[in-house]
């Protein structure tokens, strides 16, 4: 198989499952989409790459839905999976690091509010091809809007996989 990359795409969060507040700060649960073109390596387009899953982060210190402000964040689960070259891929965040940020809450009016994300964030990739690949890179900077409906650049190392199979060929 030829040597691929992915383009960096947009990580959508289409919609908010859930958000609570702790006595540590707020956790943010939302459905989330990454949308990115599959290139060759000379970048012609081959097509296009969708992941689904949802995505979690904490954000230390805000105790209330209408704070406004800036907090450390970290990115607490991530999981993506979606068809790669006709095989399954899935993302998810590396367990044996942990994926920490800041975050910022501004007021846009009608009590909506946008959140600013900034991560350094670690993945484990996995491709149920034949043989099946599996990787971990990190830490792969991510700015996210966990905001429904925000989107934002989301760059998804699946070169991995690129190399992967170049050293298979």
């Amino acid at each position: 198989m030829a040597s691929v990359c992915v383009t960096p795409g947009t990580l959508s969060l289409t919609s908010l499952v859930s958000q609570n507040f702790t006595s540590l700060g707020q956790d943010i649960v939302t459905d989330a989409s990454f949308t990115a073109v599959l290139t060759s390596l000379g970048n012609a387009p081959l097509g296009t790459v969708q992941l689904t899953g949802t995505a979690e982060q904490e954000v230390l210190g805000r105790l209330g839905a209408t704070d406004t402000g800036s907090w450390t964040t970290e990115l607490t689960a991530l999981s993506l999976s979606g068809t790669v070259l006709g095989a399954t891929s899935n993302v998810s965040l590396d367990p044996s690091n942990s994926s920490d940020g800041n975050t910022s809450i501004t007021a846009v009016g009608n009590g909506t509010f946008q959140i600013n994300s900034f991560f350094d964030v670690f993945v484990d990739i996995t491709l149920d091809s034949q043989p099946p690949l599996s990787t971990t890179r990190g830490p792969i900077q991510v700015t996210a809007v966990p905001e429904p409906a925000s989107l934002a650049l989301f760059a998804l190392p699946l070169l991995a996989f690129a190399g992967a199979r170049r050293r298979q060929n």
